[in-house]
């Protein structure tokens, strides 16, 4: 189905992240027009409806058209069912997990592997307009959570190796997350890469306090901890060592 061009496009895709609800004007006002709308942005809107009414195609006669794609007030519905929009089947999963998280279900593991491969599914790729949407962002920002939730339970396992490029990409991503950062030192202790972990702590103090002014909070500095106490393990044993030697 060709929807026409990448506006009447994005208003598509928001119709269909609100379906079967119909989107607030003003959302899809702020959509298409991020930083200035036209004054004519209400009859533009009302062309691309009826744009997309014809679109549907021979599928649906013209007369349903009207009923697939509804005016409500002064805004627009897709009378779709949510099982039908790939997000809203993503979240519904993505809320079943978060529940068993929550409620420390034994299920919470299994049901999180199932959803994990719709963790690096992109959203609204062909629709920049959308890109900061705000369902398309807490989508992205769910999305990240199950990245870390599965890198969680693979570093609890003792096999942080599974997980090694999904929390560096994640931290990347997220530079001033604390928590992003301390779950890299730990991956990167864990495998045994402890100059790169402190290179990770470093790199994150300088940051929060070049950006926001503040110093590493208690879950970094705890990471950041747990990579000195082996080394000064090390260094008192190779102490109580020497003294040996000289004492002999």
């Amino acid at each position: 189905m060709d929807l026409g061009p990448p506006a009447q496009r994005a208003l598509f895709g928001l119709l269909a992240l609100y379906a079967p609800a119909a989107a607030p004007y003003e959302s899809i006002v702020a959509t298409l027009w991020p930083d200035d709308p036209p004054r004519s942005a209400r009859a533009t809107v009302q062309k691309y409806v009826q744009r997309l009414r014809a679109a549907l195609g021979p599928e649906c006669p013209p007369r349903q058209r009207g009923h697939v794609l509804r005016t409500c007030g002064d805004t627009y519905a897709l009378s779709i069912g949510r099982e039908q929009v790939d997000v809203s089947r993503f979240r519904a999963r993505f809320a079943h997990v978060a529940a068993l998280r929550g409620a420390r279900d034994p299920e919470y593991e299994a049901a999180l592997a199932d959803v994990i491969d719709y963790a690096d599914e992109p959203v609204a790729l062909d629709v920049p307009l959308l890109g900061e949407s705000p369902r398309v962002l807490a989508v992205k920002a769910e999305q990240a959570k199950l990245v870390d939730w599965y890198a969680d339970l693979r570093i609890a396992a003792g096999r942080a190796d599974e997980v090694v490029g999904l929390v560096r990409e994640q931290a990347a991503l997220r530079p001033l997350d604390e928590d992003s950062q301390a779950r890299l030192i730990a991956v990167y202790r864990q495998i045994g890469c402890r100059s790169a972990a402190v290179d990770v702590y470093l790199s994150a103090r300088r940051q929060l306090s070049d950006i926001l002014g503040l110093d590493p909070g208690p879950e970094l500095e705890d990471a950041y901890r747990s990579l000195l106490a082996p080394m000064r393990a090390g260094a008192m044993n190779g102490d109580h060592a020497r003294a040996s030697v000289r004492s002999a």
